[in-house]
């Protein structure tokens, strides 16, 4: 592999303004995988560390919908996603691994918030229903819509 195309798209990369939600895919020699995505949901989450561990709590209750609190930032208004007790909010955190007879395919995932679902699915599209290469598959343009 040339590391210097890797170098220049982690520089790349590297520019994109991200809120907090990071993604992560690690494929070992044996064919494991792991796809994985965590979030705080938004700079520095809910501005509360914890004093025990340090780490950053996130405020993954904004996923919540909220009658007329309408925003590009969170998912449309849907009373099923109302605040209730025990339930968990809408996510399109979407981390996926695909297999076909067993057999590891592809592993992938986003961040991006309201983006994820639709770039996961086009990556998996890139590759699988047009022939792309892995890289080519990310790093193709994508098309967006919020749907309301």
């Amino acid at each position: 592999m040339d590391f210097s195309v890797l170098l220049n798209c982690l520089f790349r990369w590297n520019q994109i303004h991200d809120h907090g939600t990071s993604h992560l895919c690690v494929i070992d020699l044996e064919r494991n995988a792991i796809s994985m995505t965590t979030t705080v949901n938004s700079y520095f989450g809910s501005k509360i560390l914890s004093p025990r561990t340090g780490i950053v709590l996130n405020n993954e209750m904004d996923d919540f919908s909220m009658p007329r609190n309408v925003s590009e930032d969170t998912p449309p208004l849907a009373p099923a996603n109302f605040i209730m007790p025990g339930k968990r909010p809408l996510s399109s955190m979407s981390p996926t691994i695909a297999l076909k007879n067993g057999k590891l395919k592809a592993v992938v995932g986003a961040s991006g918030g309201a983006y994820i679902i639709g770039g996961t699915s086009e990556v998996l599209l890139n590759h699988f229903s047009k022939g792309l290469d892995p890289f080519s598959s990310v790093t193709a343009p994508r098309v967006y819509h919020q749907v309301s």
